[in-house]
C-alpha cells in the first residue's frame, strides 16, 4: 500500500513540474527576440543599468567578452 502511494506522489510530482515547465517555457518563448549586433548594441545603450550575464567557461569569456559581463561558468 505505501508503495503505491509513493508512486502516487513521483506521478503527481512529475505532472507538477511538468505543467510548471510548460508555464515557463510559454511564458518566455512569447518574449524572445533575436536581435543582430547592432540592435544589441543600441538596446543595451538604452537599458538602464542592464546586466548581461555570460555563461560560457571562463576560457572562452578570457578570449573575448562584452564589457562589464558578469562570466557564470
Amino acid at each position: 500500500m505505501s508503495e503505491l502511494i509513493i508512486l502516487l506522489l513521483v506521478f503527481f510530482a512529475i505532472g507538477a513540474a511538468y505543467v510548471v515547465f510548460l508555464t515557463v517555457f510559454n511564458r518566455t518563448s512569447n518574449h524572445i527576440r533575436i536581435l543582430s549586433v547592432d540592435d544589441f548594441e543600441k538596446q543595451l545603450a538604452a537599458t538602464k543599468d542592464a546586466i548581461i550575464i555570460d555563461v560560457r567557461t571562463p576560457r572562452e569569456y578570457n578570449k573575448y567578452c562584452i564589457a562589464g559581463a558578469i562570466n557564470i561558468d
